[in-house]
C-alpha cells in the first residue's frame, strides 16, 4: 500500500545524509573531539568495546575528518581521562575509561529517555560549589558535568534541579577531589517576594533559548527524517554520529524539568 504522506520526489536517505553532511561542513568545521565523544558514547560504552584507530577513522572519514585529526582527538580525550588506550598486535585501540563510564551513560540516558510521566515530589536537588577550594578549572569542569546532567544554573556556583536525583549529582561530585561542595535536597519555602517552583525553573534556565535550539535541530534534520530507502552502512554510521553530536548540543544544554512544571 503506498504511503499517503510520502512525496514521490522525496530524497533517498543516502542523498539526504550527504546533503546534511555537506551543509554542516560548509557552515563550520566539524570538531573531531565532539564527534568522537558522540561515537564512543553511542557505540563503545554500551558494549564495553575497544575500537581501533583505523575503525574510528573510517567512521569519521565521510564527515571530512582526517585520520590525523582523529588521532589528535583520541589523544586529547585520553589525556582528559575520558578514554583509555591499549595496544595489541602493533595496533592502538581506544575505549571509554572506567571513571568516565557514568558520564557517558548519563548522557546516553538523557539523549534516549522517553517522556517523563512520573509525579514530581516537590523537592529540588541543590549543589553549591565553594569557590574557596580547588582550582578554577576543576570548578568549571564540575559545573559543566552538572549542567550535562540536567541541572540549571541559579548562579555560577549554585546549580539546582527539580528532576535530577541527588544520587546522580553525588556520583558526579565524587569524581572531583579537592573541591568543597554542598549537596542537598530541599523544598522551597513560600514567602512574599520569593520564587515559586515554576519561577525558579525560569530563573535558572533560558527556556526560550532551549526552545529555539530544539526547533533548529528539527529543521536541520527534517529532510533526513522524510527521506526514503535503505542507507549505505558507512554513511549511516557517520550520519548517526553527526545527528547525535547535534542532539547533544541541544539536550545537554537543556534542563530536566518535571512535566508538572
Amino acid at each position: 500500500m503506498p504511503c499517503p504522506t510520502c512525496s514521490s520526489d522525496a530524497l533517498t536517505i543516502d542523498d539526504a545524509l550527504r546533503a546534511r553532511i555537506e551543509r554542516q561542513r560548509a557552515e563550520s568545521e566539524l570538531s573531531a573531539t565532539v564527534l568522537l565523544s558522540s561515537f564512543f558514547g553511542d557505540v563503545a560504552e554500551p558494549r564495553d568495546a575497544l575500537v581501533s584507530v583505523a575503525g574510528v577513522a573510517a567512521v569519521a572519514a565521510p564527515l571530512g575528518v582526517t585520520e590525523r585529526s582523529v588521532r589528535t582527538a583520541l589523544n586529547r580525550l585520553a589525556r582528559d581521562g575520558l578514554l583509555v588506550a591499549e595496544s595489541a598486535g602493533g595496533r592502538s585501540f581506544y575505549g571509554v575509561s572506567p571513571r568516565a563510564k557514568s558520564t557517558f551513560a548519563g548522557i546516553r540516558r538523557r539523549l534516549f529517555r522517553g517522556e517523563d510521566t512520573e509525579a514530581w515530589d516537590g523537592w529540588w536537588t541543590i549543589v553549591a560549589i565553594d569557590s574557596r577550594f580547588g582550582d578554577a578549572g576543576a570548578r568549571s569542569a564540575l559545573r559543566q558535568e552538572l549542567l550535562w546532567l540536567g541541572l540549571g544554573s541559579f548562579t555560577p556556583n549554585v546549580l539546582l534541579s527539580p528532576a535530577v536525583p541527588t544520587e546522580a549529582a553525588a556520583a558526579v561530585v565524587e569524581r572531583f577531589d579537592g573541591l568543597r561542595v554542598l549537596l542537598t535536597r530541599s523544598q522551597l519555602v513560600g514567602a512574599d517576594g520569593a520564587a515559586d517552583d515554576a519561577g525558579l525553573v525560569w530563573m535558572s534556565n533560558d527556556l526560550d533559548e532551549v526552545d529555539r535550539r530544539y526547533r533548529a535541530f528539527e529543521a536541520t534534520w527534517r529532510d533526513v527524517a522524510r527521506s526514503t530507502g535503505s542507507p549505505d552502512p558507512t554513511l549511516a554510521m557517520a550520519g548517526r554520529v553527526l545527528l547525535l553530536s547535534d542532539l547533544r548540543r541541544v539536550v545537554l544544554t537543556a534542563p530536566e524539568i518535571p512535566h508538572q512544571l
